[in-house]
């Protein structure tokens, strides 16, 4: 994790120069920093266009929505044990992601290409009769996405696994 952050401050400082940042915020602002240049590195009216989840969807509206699909697909991502201790499972099938796209997004159902093309969200397996697994390209994203989840439905975090814990700590302390 420590040569992520690292990555993602070599990338933050050139866009916003040299700032005390906490890493929760170097995360959140990585992210949608990731959504909106994929979003933005193909040009509308082009060849080839990106694309989109919800169509018509300005790309800052595209980018709360899509960080509340990401943390409700974390959250779908994760298994609480009779001993009140929470796993992260590495992927998801793809019918509970485009189900949560659309509870998000509002129906019909994004496909999954533009959910994958638009998110941080990747194949993970291989086709297992027909559906493909999906996980985070990052670990370190679904641990984020998952305590900001849990920040934003006030949820116990007690349980967690330590890393989600700690970020959902600073999570908590960005905001007082």
């Amino acid at each position: 994790m420590k040569t992520f952050i690292v990555f993602v401050l070599l990338e933050d400082v050139p866009e916003s120069g040299i700032r005390a940042r906490t890493r929760v915020h170097l995360l959140q602002d990585w992210i949608q920093r990731k959504l909106r240049r994929d979003r933005l590195s193909w040009a509308v009216g082009g060849v080839v266009q990106r694309l989109e989840v919800r169509e018509g969807l300005d790309i800052e509206d595209f980018i709360p929505v899509m960080l509340q699909t990401m943390e409700r697909i974390a959250f779908a991502m994760s298994v609480r044990s009779d001993h009140g201790t929470t796993e992260l499972l590495e992927s998801v099938d793809a019918a509970t992601v485009r189900a949560i796209a659309a509870e998000v997004f509002g129906e019909p159902a994004p496909t999954l290409l533009p959910l994958l093309l638009n998110s941080l969200l990747v194949i993970y397996e291989r086709r297992e009769g027909g559906n493909h697994r999906i996980g985070f390209a990052l670990r370190v994203v679904h641990e984020f996405l998952l305590a900001s989840y849990f920040k934003r439905q006030r949820l116990d975090a007690s349980g967690l696994p330590e890393s989600v814990q700690a970020l959902f700590g600073e999570l908590q302390a960005a905001d007082s």
